[in-house]
Parts: structure tokens; sequence; C-alpha cells
């Protein structure tokens, strides 16, 4: 048996590491309200947007709802889980492919993109409406900038 004591991985994690964990779950917090709502209330008059703005696309706001739940909600808290665990899934290492950063790592850049490209396609699609869509585009701003951080991409490559 060596002397020589191995570093455990969750040793190695920086603060800034546990902050990305908190914002993904504000941001899962924020995704199952959201969406939850949108799906029990279709109408989106909790929301002082009416349909009527989306009627060329959506009758109702359950199947954006149902985005937001599942992209925002759900999402957030399994990349987290699986930066905080390492997840081995083949399936995700297949697709993103890249063997210097953990999959869920790339995954994650996708969803904080992704919550910006959202942001900013509500806004041009109905202006800014509301304080939400400002913290939103700041928390996938601040997401992906912690994403970058070398002390991050070190603890998961």
């Amino acid at each position: 048996m060596s002397s020589k004591t191995q570093a455990s991985p969750i040793a190695k994690r920086s603060r800034s590491f546990y902050g990305l964990l908190a914002l993904l779950g504000l941001l899962s917090v924020g995704g199952f309200q959201g969406g939850w709502h949108l799906m029990a209330e279709p109408s989106g008059h909790w929301l002082a947007v009416s349909p009527i703005l989306f009627n060329q696309w959506i009758g109702d706001f359950f199947l954006p709802g149902l985005y937001i739940f599942i992209f925002f909600g759900f999402a957030p808290i399994f990349l987290s889980y699986a930066m905080l665990t390492r997840l081995r899934w083949p399936l995700a290492e297949m697709i993103f492919g890249d063997k210097d950063y953990h999959w869920a790592w790339l995954a994650t850049v996708g969803l904080a993109t992704l919550l910006l490209l959202w942001t900013l396609g509500l806004i041009w699609l109905v202006g800014f409406r509301t304080l939400y869509q400002v913290l939103d585009a700041l928390m996938g701003l601040m997401i992906l900038r912690l994403l970058f951080l070398p002390s991050i991409r070190r603890s998961l490559n």
C-alpha cells in the first residue's frame, strides 16, 4: 500500500463551483415554479401576458410551461447532480464526445446559452415586460461566467 493518499475530487472544488450549483438550484426553483404555473393556468393571466401576443404560435401557455418545467426546472438539478458526482452516462458522453471536460459541463454551457436565447426571444416577441427577464438573462450570463472559470473547468476534467 502506498504512503501517498489521493485527494478526494470534492476537496479540489472551489467556492465558485458551489456558487455555480447554487445558481443552478435557483434557476431550477424558478423553472419549476414558472413552468408549473403556466401548465396549471395556461391562460397566462398571472403573468399579465396574454396568449393573444403569441396567437400565431400557440393557443395557450401549457406547452411553454412544460418546456420551462423540463429545461429550466428539472435539467439544472440533474446537471448539478451530474457535475457534483461526476455522473457517468455513456449516452451523454457519446453525444457530447469531448474527453477534456465532463459531459455535464458541456450540457450546462448549452443550458445557460438556451436560457439566454429563450430570454432574448421573449423580449423580442413581447417586449420588456418584467424584471424576471433581466434576472434570467443575468443568471444565464453568471452561469456561463462561472462555467469558464479555470477552477471549475479543472474540477470537472
